[in-house]
């Protein structure tokens, strides 16, 4: 309130023709509707109602006050919740406001349906957390390719196209792929691995680690060999037509290499300087052409030499 607002609220509930003296009754009177007006004016409005038709749904929606007001507590750029129950509400920022009505950017809401009763308040900034599952009961059969689930809306997917998700009746049951199409609504995968069979209608959809497409490197060995740490977790492959030595060296405790034998000539495995190699058997030769063999170390001097062995 302003000086000049003040004295002419005062002058207008002084009583006429005042003389010397102002009766006890009529001075309470005076200070008590000053001190109701003054209160008044101190109040903002930070809490709005209205019956304005609106749909839940992302987007600018606008609503008018049931009351105007001119002290209102929002500006353009506040953060508004917009409620008609517990379960239905909206939430955005303020992009427009005036004494009777303002309009929200929604980003986020929770609920459906249309309603004409709001209760507008402040709320905080808009979190983090997003929908990373959802719930389908789209009939569909297991199979690869194209698949397409339907879901109650969401506005805050933590999906989007390219990542990679898994469909899911039952830990036997499920498809997985990549994300072709979204929408609030729906899903497209590419299945591209899949367990189980049948046509089914209840699915769980979230996100899971994409499978690795592994491939192995090969070292490839047309005469004898020592292998090497680069040889780990990939294949030594010998071509020789003629018999070879396989030198098993030193390594580290829970390393592997394969041995592919694709020459027609034998491969006989030789323990390198401080190291001890076993097999079942005691057999350290390859059985014979497109022999697979493992050679893993139990620790840093002990290798154990598996698969189409002979002795």
């Amino acid at each position: 309130m302003t000086k000049a607002a003040f004295f002419d609220l005062v002058d207008s509930l002084l009583p006429d023709n005042v003389t010397a003296s102002i009766q006890p009754a009529d001075l309470r009177n005076i200070v008590k509707t000053l001190g109701e007006k003054l209160y008044d004016d101190d109040q903002v409005a930070v809490v709005r109602t209205s019956q304005s038709s609106v749909v839940i749904g992302t987007g600018s929606k606008s609503f008018t006050f049931v009351e105007a007001t001119g002290n209102l507590g929002f500006i353009v750029g506040s953060r508004v919740i917009v409620a008609n129950s517990s379960a239905n509400w909206m939430a955005g920022t303020v992009t427009a406001v005036t004494t009777t009505g303002l309009t929200v950017l929604v980003d986020s809401f929770n609920g459906s349906g249309t309603y004409t009763a709001w209760s507008i308040g402040l709320t905080g900034s808009a979190g983090i957390n997003v929908d990373v599952t959802r719930s389908s009961t789209t009939s569909l059969t297991i199979g690869t390719g194209n698949k397409t689930f339907t879901y109650a809306q969401s506005a805050n997917l933590g999906w989007t196209v390219g990542s990679y998700l898994r469909a899911a009746n039952s830990s036997a049951n499920w498809m997985e792929g990549t994300v072709t199409t979204v929408s609030a609504t729906s899903v497209t995968i590419a299945v591209a691995r899949v367990s189980g069979s049948g046509t089914l209608a209840s699915w769980n959809i979230g996100m899971v680690a994409e499978p690795s497409d592994l491939t192995f490197g090969i070292n490839t060995q047309a005469g004898n060999y020592t292998s090497a740490s680069t040889d780990y977790g990939n294949t030594v492959q010998h071509t020789s037509a003629t018999a070879v030595n396989h030198t098993v060296p030193a390594g580290a405790a829970g390393k592997w290499y394969q041995v592919d034998v694709s020459g027609t000539g034998q491969v006989t495995f030789v323990a390198g300087s401080g190291v001890s190699i076993v097999s079942r058997g005691d057999a350290f030769k390859s059985a014979g052409q497109n022999a697979m063999i493992t050679v893993y170390y139990r620790t840093s001097n002990v290798a154990v030499i598996s698969g189409d062995l002979t002795t």
